[in-house]
């Protein structure tokens, strides 16, 4: 089991690439929160429309309401329902991309993934015909903040 955040959602949707979390990882699930931040509150934004017609993206209700309210003064509501949603279920990963919650989900003893891995896969897998540039061009585009040595290393090798 992997456990979502909507930050990947988003930015694979505004990439045209929400396809490869099927195609690398099969299934996700995501936290009540999520799906109002994407679906709900995000009505006519992009990802909205993908994640509530995607068949690869349960939701699931977080049990431990103790826990979210500990974590939640820490992180917003979804990063928070997202790593506790994948502890309650022993959950294999969780795919985050904001560098907070990824340190608190790694103290959580919760293996990360973020957005550029499934990138990455996406491309030495053959998912993705972009060229290194393009690529990059796109995430500057959608609004993925990330250093370029940190691009560099991961798309051209």
């Amino acid at each position: 089991m992997i456990v979502c955040n909507s930050g990947p959602l988003i930015i694979l949707s505004k990439l045209g690439y929400l396809h490869l979390i099927k195609s690398i990882l099969g299934k996700v699930y995501i936290p009540q929160a999520v799906y109002n931040e994407v679906v709900e509150n995000g009505v006519g934004l992009p990802g909205a429309e993908e994640v509530r017609s995607a068949d690869f993206i349960k939701v699931l209700q977080v049990q431990n309401e103790i826990a979210v309210s500990l974590l939640k003064g820490h992180l917003d509501l979804g990063e928070t329902e997202v790593i506790v949603l994948a502890k309650e279920n022993n959950a294999r990963a969780v795919l985050i991309d904001d560098r907070k919650a990824r340190k608190y989900a790694q103290a959580a003893e919760l293996k990360v993934l973020g957005t550029l891995f499934l990138l990455h896969v996406g491309i030495k897998s053959g998912l993705i015909s972009d060229s290194y540039e393009e690529l990059v061009r796109k995430l500057k585009k959608a609004g993925m903040h990330v250093a370029d040595h940190i691009l560099e290393r991961l798309f051209k090798y």
